[in-house]
């Protein structure tokens, strides 16, 4: 069960990021964008309150706090989404070549299978567009012109 809000909670931030830009944000600021973006009904989810998701974006080292001022700062390498599933490729490719008969397990359903038949599902189930639509849809307003590639109107901070 942790590991399932763990996943959800990594879900959010990794939609979240899309819709911010590399840059330095207030706690007050943060909360704005948060709010702007993120369904009512999530939030309310004590495990996925405002201050949690400002918080997994430190744990997942995505941002840095400045503990004097509360100023969030993105870091200079944080993986982004398309990055993120770009390195799944490249290892999934390398497993194959080195350890063709390897049992994987998938990072989002949890499927188990050979580094070929991985790559396949991957491509299949979890493509980045796929992925970026149902986190979408399950986490972000409805309201919001949320489609990868799109900018959104940013909220007022």
């Amino acid at each position: 069960m942790a590991n399932q809000l763990k996943k959800r909670k990594s879900q959010i931030v990794e939609t979240l990021m899309n819709f911010m830009e590399q840059a330095s944000y207030t706690k007050s600021d943060f909360n704005i964008i948060i709010n702007s973006y993120i369904k009512e009904e999530i939030l309310q989810n004590p495990t996925f309150a405002i201050d949690h998701i400002r918080r997994a974006f430190v744990d997942m080292k995505i941002m840095i706090k400045n503990p004097n001022n509360d100023v969030y700062t993105f870091v200079k390498d944080y993986t982004t989404l398309l990055k993120k599933h770009q390195e799944i490729i490249v290892e999934l490719n390398q497993q194959i070549d080195n350890n063709p008969d390897k049992m994987l397990q998938c990072d989002y359903c949890d499927k188990t299978v050979k580094p070929a038949a991985m790559l396949n599902h991957y491509y299949k189930k979890h493509s980045l567009e796929d992925y970026y639509n149902s986190c979408v849809e399950k986490y972000c307003k409805l309201n919001l012109n949320c489609k990868q590639g799109t900018s959104p109107d940013k909220p007022e901070i």
